[in-house]
This record gives structure tokens, C-alpha cells and sequence, in this order.
């Protein structure tokens, strides 16, 4: 067994317990925010780490309407820029907590008075320490490069901010119940999940497709494949693909389009109809039975009863395809070339 496939199994656990861990922090957060009126946040991060800051977009803009960006930190580091941070929540994602970068947004807006939230896996780490507010993964140590239990324990703090903040008590307890769900789902994957794995096998390019809540995941996805089995596959929004992106389509082409049910189910599944009408190969992974039904060899996906929540199980999902994927090809997925577990960049 792989240091990958054994850091995905542990997922559950880590998540177990994470609200409880973290909600002394997270309420003194959401008291602050709220009294002093912010509504906007930037957020700093690199990677997975920067692929669960677009959850967290995500997150706070449906559930307390907060506008958000991500931050440039090269504009501050190479371009002496000062960016207005004042009236924001910065918030830096680091799995390390050493990130030089996003580290340096959070010293600006601590500088500027601005409330600072680091996201990270160490308690003691650079960020954890200049951060006001930390929340904590307690994922344990992560030994493979590829990070897996570290990006769900990022994005369910994310959730859990994003509900508390918003008052919105059907996201906490949809939150409660993906420990056990993402148990049950990992004790037993789909059948469809080799055979896909084995469909990529000797491909070398393609594109994974989403949008909403699970678009990040799709943008996980792909990094997951690109650093563990070296295809050159690229993310896109469902919205986005459609300009000029669907030009890049022929019948060699695969496509992974991941679509849970929600609010832009719909939208997502029109996009996968003008994918194949292209004729590319459409490998769809849905937790809709009426949708994989259509679209022979897809992969069908438990249903969390919650949009949100859904990204746990399609991430998780797209963490073992990655890690199956990578072994069938011969490779080690825990120790991709060129590539070493933290990465320090300005």
C-alpha cells in the first residue's frame, strides 16, 4: 500500500473530530468579523492549499455573502506593492505553514490591523504563529508529496467558518455527517473506479471539468494527476471551457466531468451533452443514477444529501483515481519526480 492511499484512508478520523478541535478558535473568529463588519476576505496559498482557498471563496460567498480574491503576493515581494488589506479577513493556506508568500500576506495585514487567519498542519509553523487565529488540520504528519487528508481537513475548516459565520445550521449538520459518510465510501469504493483508472492509462493529456463547489475539486483533480502520474491535464470551470477551450476537443481527447447534484447540476450536464457531441470521450462521475446511466462506464458517487458536503466524496474520489492511476503506470505516487513536499516561493 501506498503512503498515499493509506494518508486517504485516514480521512474520516482526521475529520472526526476537527470541528470540536478547532471551534474555540472559529467562534472567537466569527465574534471579531462580526463586530467589526467585514465583508470581504483575501485569501494566500499555493497548490492544493491555494485549490481549498477557492473553496473557501466559494464557501463564504454563498453562506455569508462575503466578496473574496485571491491575494498576488509577488505584487508585494517583486513589486513592492502595498495592497489594501485593512478592512479584509487575510486568510493564508499552507499545509506546512511555512509558505514564504502567503506568510508575507499575513504580516501586510496584520501590519494594516487587518484580522489574520492561517489555515495549516502545524501548530508551530510561521504562518500558525503570526496569524491572530489559527485552525489546525490535525491531520498528523503527511508523508507522501501528494497531499490528500490535509486538503479535506483545509476545505472542512473552510465549511465549518463559512457555516458558523453564516448562521446556516443545514450546512453544520451536513458537515457532522461526512466523517461517517466518507467512511462508508472509502470502505467501499466503486467498482467503476479501476476501469476508469485503467482507461487513463496510457493517456497523456485531458480535462476535468466541474463548476461551483466542486470546481476546486476539479482543479485538485487535475494537480493530483499531474504530479503523480505526469499527464498534462488541465481544470476548467464548466462556464469557462466554453470560451474557446471546447476547440481544443477531438475524439482522442478524455474528459473527467464531475457533476453533483445542486444547484448547477443542470448547467454541468448540458456541458458534458456538448462535450461528447465534439467527440471527445465524456467519463462522467455523478452521484446522479438517471445521469451515469446515460453515459456508459461512469462512475456513480454516493449522495452527501448536501452540495456542499459533495466535495468530500469527489474529492476522495479523485485522490484514489490519481493514486490507482499512478501505480498501473509503474509510478510511486508518493514520490513524484522534481517535486519535493514543501515548496517555498515569493
Amino acid at each position: 500500500m501506498t503512503l498515499m492511499h493509506r494518508e486517504i484512508m485516514e480521512q474520516p478520523e482526521v475529520l472526526g473530530r476537527l470541528y470540536e478541535k478547532n471551534e474555540a478558535v472559529l467562534r472567537a473568529l466569527v465574534e471579531e468579523l462580526n463586530a467589526r463588519g467585514v465583508t470581504k476576505a483575501v485569501f494566500a496559498g499555493r497548490g492544493t492549499s491555494d485549490n481549498a482557498a477557492v473553496f473557501a471563496q466559494y464557501a463564504l460567498g454563498v453562506y455569508r455573502g462575503v466578496v473574496s480574491a485571491l491575494a498576488l503576493p509577488s505584487s508585494m515581494s517583486a513589486y513592492g506593492a502595498r495592497l489594501s488589506l485593512r478592512d479584509c479577513l487575510a486568510a493564508g493556506f499552507s499545509q506546512s505553514g511555512r509558505a514564504t508568500d502567503a506568510l508575507l500576506v499575513l504580516e501586510e495585514a496584520a501590519l494594516q490591523g487587518a484580522p489574520t487567519l492561517a489555515v495549516t498542519n502545524d501548530a508551530a509553523s510561521p504562518m500558525a504563529k503570526a496569524a491572530k487565529y489559527h485552525l489546525c488540520c490535525f491531520a498528523g504528519e503527511e508523508k507522501s508529496v501528494a497531499a490528500t487528508k490535509t486538503f479535506t481537513a483545509q476545505i472542512y475548516l473552510a465549511a465549518s467558518l463559512a457555516a458558523l459565520w453564516g448562521e446556516n445550521r443545514e450546512l453544520q449538520a451536513a458537515l457532522r455527517r461526512v466523517p461517517e459518510q466518507l467512511a462508508a465510501f472509502l470502505a467501499a469504493p466503486p467498482d467503476s473506479l479501476p476501469r476508469l483508472a485503467e482507461r487513463f492509462r496510457y493517456a497523456d493529456d485531458g480535462f476535468v471539468l466541474s463548476r461551483g463547489f466542486n470546481y476546486p475539486v476539479a482543479l485538485e483533480c487535475a494537480l493530483k494527476l499531474n504530479e503523480t502520474c505526469y499527464m498534462k491535464i488541465k481544470a476548467y470551470s464548466a462556464s469557462d471551457f466554453y470560451h474557446g477551450s471546447l476547440a481544443q476537443l477531438d475524439e482522442k481527447t478524455p474528459v473527467v466531468v464531475l457533476a453533483p447534484r445542486g444547484a448547477l447540476f443542470g448547467d454541468i450536464r448540458a456541458l458534458a451533452g456538448r462535450v461528447r457531441d465534439c467527440g471527445a470521450e465524456v467519463n462522467m462521475v455523478t452521484d446522479d443514477e438517471a445521469l451515469v446511466a446515460a453515459y456508459p462506464g461512469g462512475v456513480l458517487l454516493p449522495h452527501t444529501g448536501h452540495e456542499a458536503t459533495s466535495v468530500f466524496i469527489f474529492a476522495a474520489f479523485a485522490q484514489l483515481f490519481a493514486e490507482r492511476l499512478s501505480v498501473s503506470r509503474g509510478l510511486n505516487p508518493d514520490e513524484p519526480r522534481n517535486l519535493k513536499k514543501v515548496t517555498l516561493t515569493l
